[in-house]
């Protein structure tokens, strides 16, 4: 039974060290709520370094969760919809909420996350003003005026230089974003005039901020360098969607350079903008020629302080590119069926095919399998082949256990015991561990590979359009 948890205030030094640090509080008119806690870090691709806590409030909707923070960080605090807590360490906030519009805070963060809510939840825009857009600027004004309001009156009382720049980061975000997309629908529909020319004003005179924390004012960064970039280039174009690449000739050299100047005194956000662009380069290599200019991104991404994560991780996405580009197709090999016969992977007219590589001795490799085969069809059987294929091992543990867990999709089973034919395999795994997953075209070229084989062929990457750009993200499970 989770008993009330009252904040208690916490004095911070000038040095943070590891501290605990308590979220705690109730969902209103609610009992055994499931929820979760989710440690962000915001490194071009979104890594959870530090895991997700899952738990249920006791049967007065009461919870508390202990943490151990060494720096001001941002959490994400899902029950149902989730909303961004800013917590220091030692931090003690008290949290009621009834959803993502209805959050109240109490104890030592609950200035600062006040703040926040207010800039994510404002209020309701009736129709016919945000569908006129004199109308819709001038609320945007008054929402911005309150808010920069709200920042003096916080600043007077209780001044946070590490939260200003988060809040001024969000703030700005939602003031450009909106401000982009009124002046982009004037552009669409030829409305020149005096509204488009106060748009424009407005748009230059918000200052940047060195701030990367704040996911979404990076995304509108990349909006308005974009649009300025078109403007240099003596274009009035609105920022692209996903897979309209039409930008000028020359359009990428201009926006780096673009970039480059108008970052020169915010360090942190050039660093992100020039690792970004290292991301970029490595995941959208499409062929060998490319490889070598983004071996040389990934080397300039291990010498950067701060992200060995985000640098294993591309680390493994440039080895699979390799894989692809450079060897093509899996080696030839003697796959023995549960039964001793010989299985001949041949091409196939219609269908794709996933390889899974795993060990029954490893749990991770019989965890995947279970996984696999319990996954509910979301789309027609028959398009996709399924092979799963023991590398070496404990043959007769192997049939047992494959005999053990239900055929749901149907798997053809294979092992491959000639250490030759695993010593072939090398090569072709990106990672030590297993299992290790290929999907290959009709043609058997291999098509992408991954550590979590899907039935339904799930990706591990969501893209998104950000500036015309395509930002690629590591989805969450």
């Amino acid at each position: 039974m989770l008993k009330r948890f009252f904040p208690l205030i916490v004095l911070l030094s000038n040095t943070l060290q590891a501290q605990n640090t308590i979220v705690a509080g109730k969902f209103p008119y609610q009992r055994n709520v499931p929820f979760s806690v989710e440690f962000i870090s915001n490194q071009i691709i979104l890594i959870d370094e530090w895991g997700k806590i899952a738990d249920t409030s006791d049967a007065n909707g009461h919870f508390k969760v202990s943490l151990q923070l060494d720096k001001p960080s941002i959490i994400r605090f899902s029950q149902n919809d989730f909303i961004e807590l800013y917590l220091r360490p030692g931090d003690s906030l008290w949290v009621e909420m009834i959803n993502a519009r209805n959050v109240s805070f109490a104890g030592t963060a609950a200035g600062e996350n006040t703040l926040l809510m207010q800039v994510h939840n404002r209020p309701f825009i009736p129709l016919e003003t945000a569908e006129d857009p004199l109308l819709f600027s001038q609320m945007i004004d008054t929402f911005y005026s309150a808010q920069m309001q709200g920042l003096a009156h916080y600043e007077a009382d209780q001044p946070n230089a590490d939260f200003v720049p988060l809040y001024l980061a969000k703030v700005y975000d939602r003031y450009l974003n909106d401000k982009i997309k009124i002046y982009n629908t004037l552009v669409r529909e030829g409305l020149e005039g005096n509204l488009m020319d106060r748009l424009s004003r407005q748009i230059r005179s918000v200052p940047l901020v060195d701030e990367i924390r704040a996911e979404a004012y990076i995304n509108t960064l990349h909006t308005l360098f974009t649009m300025e970039t078109l403007k240099i280039m003596g274009q009035e174009l609105e920022p692209q969607e996903i897979g309209q690449h039409t930008y000028p000739i020359g359009y990428t050299e201009v926006f780096q350079g673009h970039v480059k100047e108008r970052l020169s005194a915010y360090p942190q956000l050039k660093q992100y903008f020039e690792l970004q662009e290292i991301v970029y380069q490595i995941q959208m290599i499409k062929n060998v020629e490319q490889l070598a200019d983004a071996a040389s991104g990934l080397a300039r991404l291990k010498k950067e302080e701060g992200y060995v994560s985000l640098y294993k991780l591309m680390q493994q996405t440039y080895r699979k590119k390799e894989i692809i580009y450079q060897l093509g197709k899996l080696p030839t090999a003697n796959w023995l069926t549960p039964e001793g016969q010989v299985f001949q992977l041949n091409t196939s007219a219609d269908q794709q095919t996933l390889v899974v590589f795993w060990d029954v001795n490893v749990p991770e490799s019989v965890a995947a399998l279970k996984y696999f085969q319990r996954e509910s069809p979301i789309k027609p059987l028959g398009t996709m082949r399924y092979i799963w294929v023991q590398c070496g091992g404990d043959k007769e543990l192997w049939k047992r256990k494959i005999a053990e867990i239900p055929n749901t999709y149907s798997v053809q089973h294979c092992i491959l015991e000639k250490p030759a034919d695993l010593a072939a395999l090398k090569p072709y795994f990106f990672r030590p561990e297993l299992p290790i997953s290929f999907t290959l075209s009709q043609d058997l070229t291999i098509k992408s590979m991954g550590n979590k084989p899907s039935a339904l062929l799930d990706e591990m990457w969501e893209v998104m359009s950000v500036g015309g750009r395509l930002i690629w993200k590591a989805r969450r499970e």
